[in-house]
């Protein structure tokens, strides 16, 4: 079974370097961010009406990304950053009916 989150098939064996390794290296560490912000956005806007807690766990993963891109490169996190994140964690702990433990965010925490 694969991972729709991390690893989905579709992506499988088609390069031997992540997709979002090679945006960076195609556009850039500011665009790279700016896509990983609006997949997270939509993400969050569709979950409650396509895939629930698989497209939470999406956004959760392109934020993860935005933290990750922010932290190796000593930038500031986007401003809404935070706020997105905890909107994520509290949706995940709504549908799992339980505190989300996860390592999601440590920036939040």
């Amino acid at each position: 079974m694969s991972d729709n989150v991390k690893s989905p098939n579709h992506y499988a064996n088609s390069c031997s370097i992540e997709c979002i390794e090679s945006m960076l290296l195609a556009f850039g560490l500011n665009e790279t961010i700016t896509f990983c912000k609006l997949n997270a956005y939509k993400y969050i806007w569709r979950y409650k009406n396509k895939n629930g807690i698989e497209d939470l766990h999406k956004a959760e993963q392109y934020l993860n990304f935005i933290g990750k891109f922010c932290y190796d490169n000593s930038m500031p996190y986007p401003s809404d950053y935070i706020l997105w994140c905890a909107f994520v964690e509290d949706k995940l702990e709504e549908a799992v009916g339980e505190q989300y433990e996860d390592e999601f965010c440590d920036i939040c925490d």
